[in-house]
């Protein structure tokens, strides 16, 4: 964000991987979840979705069944139903709520998902057009959307940053486990970036040289 969001809010790839790498750290740390709150969480993520369903449906390589099936997976609405329940089951392991529960945050998320749904289908059956806007407006509109995500995105990072450790190299160093401390000992707590390299190459050869050795056809060689 040094350079500001654009034009990168504006690619598929990155918004991808951004929703993506973002959503998994929601489904495997609940402390985020906890820290935000539910309903914050669902406006950073329905936030995300929101400008990656645009991309996609900007982006010609996408067709029409390409970005239906993206609005229907990211913005189901209720009832829960099977036809829906994958992508209701997928919002509950982000926000951490209970689907049988019917809270005020599952309703709340219905509500804003239907009114995205209809923006985004209303866009498709008028998809040429849009497709024809010329950058400077849908980066107008772009950059609207990234305004409701952007605080709750920066609020995100600082509450990530807060659950890492001040010093990785030392919880690696101080490590009591028998195999950490044999190959801590050729890493400083201190060390420079280029001595931190070096010590993951010489990990990786010691995993190479491991599945060398213990690959059935040396071990099959050996035993002979």
């Amino acid at each position: 964000q040094k350079n500001g969001p654009l034009p990168s809010i504006r690619h598929t790839m990155f918004l991808s991987t951004l929703h993506d790498s973002i959503v998994g750290l929601l489904k495997s740390e609940h402390k985020l979840v906890d820290l935000a709150g539910s309903l914050n969480t669902y406006k950073l993520v329905g936030g995300l979705r929101c400008l990656l369903a645009r991309s996609i449906l900007m982006n010609p390589k996408f067709s029409v069944t390409d970005i239906e099936r993206t609005i229907s997976s990211y913005f189901p609405t209720l009832p829960v139903k099977p036809s829906n329940y994958k992508h209701w089951a997928s919002w509950a392991e982000i926000l951490k709520i209970d689907l049988e529960e019917k809270s005020e945050v599952l309703r709340n998320a219905s509500k804003v998902n239907g009114m995205s749904a209809k923006h985004l289908r209303d866009k498709l059956d008028n998809l040429p057009v849009e497709r024809k806007k010329p950058d400077s407006h849908q980066d107008k509109s772009i950059i609207h959307v990234w305004k409701t995500v952007s605080l709750r995105f920066d609020e995100f990072v600082r509450q990530l940053m807060s659950l890492l450790p001040e010093n990785f190299l030392s919880k690696i160093v101080e490590n009591s486990h028998p195999k950490i401390v044999m190959l801590s000992s050729r890493l400083d707590p201190q060390a420079s970036e280029a001595e931190v390299m070096a010590f993951l190459d010489y990990f990786c050869d010691i995993y190479v040289e491991s599945e060398f050795w213990t690959s059935g056809f040396v071990q099959s060689i050996i035993s002979n």
